[in-house]
């Protein structure tokens, strides 16, 4: 924007100098995606939103970063997505895993539910892609979990367990919980 501001400044000065080129942008897909994002989270009621659907570069959209392939500076694209506490509502496209070059995506404190792509998902999984989605109502996100807990020294308890594991599968929709609240220390032979 800076350029454009200095280029017509140049030119009311001195006419016979002609503007800079034009900034290279990102690849017309990937504007594309943005796009579906800022329409199906309610992009109009976001709190910040300066840049968003306009002429300027996507690369100055409010909350997006770039990056450049192979540090070519003609070769833009998306890198990361900052938009946490900005009135987002809606569920996330699944046309986001098309962002190839999309390392970072934060949108915690807002109002997303549904599933969280899960190209993104596996890109997470492999350390490929950091994802903060804290405070909003995914359904997909925690694929599965387990927790264990176990109280040394302690042979048996009235009212806490000794010793206990919770399984969630979110894939299946399964939950295990096992509890012990007395262990048999008896020798083998004793039994």
């Amino acid at each position: 924007m800076l350029v454009a501001i200095l280029a017509s400044a140049l030119a009311a000065v001195n006419p016979q100098v002609s503007p800079p080129p034009s900034l290279p942008s990102v690849p017309n897909q990937e504007r594309q995606v943005l796009m579906e994002l800022f329409t199906v989270t309610a992009g109009q009621s976001w709190t910040k939103r300066d840049g968003w659907g306009t002429s300027l570069p996507v690369c100055d959209w409010h909350g997006v970063s770039c990056d450049f392939v192979e540090g070519d500076a003609n070769r833009p694209v998306v890198a990361g997505l900052s938009l946490a506490r900005n009135n987002l509502a809606g569920t996330l496209p699944a046309s986001l895993s098309e962002l190839q070059h999309l390392k970072s995506l934060e949108v915690s404190r807002n109002r997303l539910t549904g599933d969280v792509p899960e190209a993104l998902l596996q890109r997470w999984d492999t350390h490929q892609f950091e994802f903060s989605g804290e405070g909003n109502s995914f359904s997909s996100a925690v694929v599965s979990a387990t927790l264990e807990y176990s109280a040394s020294g302690i042979l048996c308890a009235v009212h806490d367990d000794v010793w206990f594991r919770l399984d969630v599968d979110g894939a299946s929709g399964r939950t295990v919980f096992q509890s012990v609240r007395c262990v048999d220390n008896r020798p083998a032979d004793m039994g």
